[in-house]
């Protein structure tokens, strides 16, 4: 994987990352400010309905607990209310289907009493779909600001780190130049200042392997300029190791010594000749 991609991926990871973790701190910081209103609101109609509830009830108005009961069903997040008179025949009831089968439901039961006497009681069951419905829509509002804000960081960081790994990818391919022995290769210096630096660093490592090859070279022309000459010496000019064999011989050699191919002197001791020498003198 090349390096662009892996830097673009984890500064992917890392957005994505994040942005789940703020859908879930976010959502669960709303769904619990909802439910603690929803609570308010339960223990502000259980008051209430004490209140504006007793007076009817207990004279048995039932146009008035009628519309008690409407003004109350007006909230959306109340599923069903029910009114049951104790010990008498008053019984209301409203409900709805909730707008979504979400959430859960909640129950509570308030009882009606004037002073000592209980008169009945109330229970209203609310919904929580509302709640959720508006976290749903809150979570895909997220998820979709998310993408365009994921889309717009991937341009960022894709020009970002093109900027940084352009450089880098022109030093590879001069490397590789080099390396296959291409010493005319640009080299740009262009990009970060630490990359700068290392494209100058090239070149004068480039620059230093010309004047080295040059040097060979120029050593190399002298030694065969050498070779030429010992060849093509009048004098029997011969080489040996250190084991004393004899690794080199001229031409001139061969005829001092009557041979007419090096391989029949080559690889032999170079005392035998000198002995030779010695017993023809």
């Amino acid at each position: 994987m090349r390096i662009r991609t892996r830097i673009i991926s984890a500064a992917m990871l890392v957005v994505v990352v994040a942005n789940i973790a703020y859908a879930v701190y976010f959502i669960g910081k709303e769904r619990n400010d909802a439910r603690v209103q929803l609570a308010r609101t339960l223990e502000h109609n259980d008051k209430l309905l004490k209140v504006v509830v007793a007076g009817p009830l207990y004279d048995g108005n039932v146009e008035q607990l009628d519309t008690t009961l409407d003004s109350l069903f007006s909230d959306p997040d109340i599923a069903s209310i029910e009114l049951k008179e104790h010990n008498g025949t008053i019984r209301m009831y409203r409900t709805r289907t909730p707008e979504a089968m979400l959430g859960e439901m909640i129950t509570s039961n308030v009882v009606i009493t004037r002073k000592i006497d209980v008169l009945g009681e109330i229970n209203t069951t609310y919904s929580t779909a509302r709640i959720e419905q508006r976290l749903l829509q809150s979570r895909n509002n997220i998820i979709f600001f998310s993408g365009i804000l994921i889309l717009g960081l991937s341009a960022v960081i894709y020009l970002v780190v093109k900027g940084l790994t352009g450089p880098i990818d022109r030093l590879t391919t001069a490397a590789q130049a080099m390396a296959n022995g291409n010493l005319d290769q640009e080299i740009g210096t262009s990009g970060a200042r630490e990359l700068s630096s290392l494209g100058q660093s090239f070149i004068r490592m480039r620059d230093a392997i010309r004047a080295k090859m040059a040097d060979l070279a120029a050593q190399n022309a002298a030694m065969r300029l050498k070779d030429a000459a010992i060849d093509s010496s009048i004098n029997g000019i011969a080489i040996a190791n250190t084991e004393g064999l004899l690794i080199y011989i001229n031409a001139s050699f061969l005829r001092m010594w009557g041979y007419d191919d090096a391989a029949q002197v080559l690889g032999k001791r170079a005392v035998h000749f000198w002995q030779e020498e010695e017993k023809s003198a």
